[in-house]
């Protein structure tokens, strides 16, 4: 069942990219299912989203956990 809401989130992120909570259970699903090179791409675009100035760091730490 998670695949398929990492599937739905990934598909839904570039419209609804500005809500917030999208963003963060992607990162918690991605991280629960050991996706690693996609939660690092996550956190690239989490930084160029329309909600950097909030989550910027949250993205720098995401990247570092990807690692």
């Amino acid at each position: 069942m998670q695949e398929y809401a990492v599937s739905f989130l990934d598909r839904n992120l570039n419209e609804f990219g500005f809500i917030r909570d999208l963003w963060l259970q992607q990162a918690a699903l991605l991280r629960q299912l050991k996706r690693w090179e996609e939660l690092r791409q996550l956190s690239i675009m989490l930084r160029a989203s329309p909600l950097r100035s909030e989550l910027s760091g949250y993205g720098w730490f995401l990247e570092a956990v990807a690692y």
